[in-house]
């Protein structure tokens, strides 16, 4: 089992992969109806993807923060 927003629309989907079978893509059926964006961290050399970059969002007077992971 994992867990992505394989649509880049905000919400997480899980996919369910079973042995000898074909794999499930269990979606929302509600749409969450805020906004997201997506953000991508582009490093040079040795840290392409900038592993460890704190980024802050802040909108709407809330500030949201999160940090660029391995994976």
């Amino acid at each position: 089992m994992a867990t992505a927003d394989f649509h880049n629309d905000g919400d997480l989907e899980i996919v369910v992969t079973h042995m000898n079978d074909a794999s499930d893509l269990l979606e929302h059926a509600h749409k969450n109806k805020n906004h997201s964006i997506l953000v991508k961290t582009i490093g040079m050399r040795n840290n392409r993807d900038r592993i460890g970059t704190e980024v802050k969002v802040v909108s709407g007077g809330v500030t949201q923060y999160d940090d660029v992971k391995e994976g």
